[in-house]
């Protein structure tokens, strides 16, 4: 069975079997309609970057003839990010060839151009230097670098989702952090969470980082069922949950806050959130980086008995 998105948007999904076909132009005229709304321009960016994966080439061109095109550097930029980390693998670096290193770096040195521009075409806007986030943590910029860009961010938009989620992965212990730095990092976040935001799921990713460190999916799940890891995830779902605000990302952080609870067998909690998306796809991070998301998923929707 053919799974839907995690995620509700009419406009992006008829926009995105043009942009696999070619027609980039209909993918900016989507993006050039969401400057108003930073939420809905990274959830749409990251699925036009999905949809555009081979065409950084012609991105390149569409660019090169209207180079004062904010919308235009902020995708090439992006593209030319998810073709970089496509190149590199998401294996550790210790699996990754020297090749596919090389083939990175020289990729993902040209993203940071058009996203520079991006940025200074339109100053208000928070989503290219959510993308920089990952042009920083590949290109190897240091923490400094990170933590200024950061900065930058959070200057135009304190709340921003994917922007929560990109900083989670800076602080990590495998990049530029450490248990601890990411673990206060989202604590934090929840903390100053409004009522109904879904950004308390970062939260979940945090927990998952360091629980995947300590080794097996056993080990994942045992980290996750501590009554403190438990009770702290328990307070950031019911904080998102305490006020309907429909949000670009609901969708996913129901997938979020379903797998850690799934995984620490708490079936009451993980049918809430899991109803909702059981015939959406599996965002890999979220599940854990399973081998087979869907699966994994479609399982957890049968053992909790979550209703759709």
């Amino acid at each position: 069975r053919r799974r839907s998105p995690a995620w509700r948007d009419a406009a992006l999904a008829a926009v995105l079997p043009k942009v696999r076909g070619g027609d980039l132009r209909a993918g900016l005229r989507l993006l050039a309609g969401t400057r108003d709304d930073a939420e809905v321009r990274s959830l749409c960016l990251e699925n036009l970057t999905k949809a555009a994966l081979g065409q950084s080439a012609q991105l390149a061109e569409l660019s090169a003839e209207d180079p004062a095109d904010p919308d235009l550097c902020l995708w090439l930029g992006a593209t030319r990010i998810d073709e970089a980390w496509k190149a590199r693998s998401a294996y550790r670096a210790e699996y990754v060839e020297a090749e596919q290193f090389g083939r990175f770096w020289r990729l993902l040195a040209l993203a940071g151009p058009p996203l520079y521009r991006a940025a200074e075409l339109l100053p208000a806007d928070p989503v290219p230097w959510d993308k920089l986030q990952w042009h920083g943590i590949g290109m190897q910029l240091g923490r400094d670098e990170l933590d200024r860009i950061w900065r930058e961010l959070t200057d135009r938009n304190p709340s921003l989702y994917s922007g929560h989620i990109s900083r989670a992965q800076a602080l990590c212990k495998k990049w530029w952090g450490s248990d601890a730095e990411v673990l206060d990092f989202a604590e934090t976040a929840v903390a100053e969470a409004e009522p109904g935001d879904p950004v308390t799921a970062v939260l979940a990713t945090a927990h998952l980082e360091i629980g995947l460190e300590i080794g097996s999916w056993d080990d994942l799940n045992g980290y996750l069922a501590r009554p403190s890891v438990h009770g702290a995830l328990a307070e950031a779902a019911d904080r998102w949950l305490a006020a309907d605000r429909r949000h670009p990302r609901d969708l996913e952080a129901h997938h979020f806050f379903g797998a850690v609870f799934y995984r620490a067998g708490d079936h009451d909690r993980a049918r809430r959130h899991l109803g909702p998306v059981a015939r959406t796809s599996a965002p890999a991070r979220a599940w854990g980086y399973a081998d087979d998301p869907d699966r994994l998923l479609a399982r957890a929707c049968r053992d909790v008995r979550a209703k759709t």
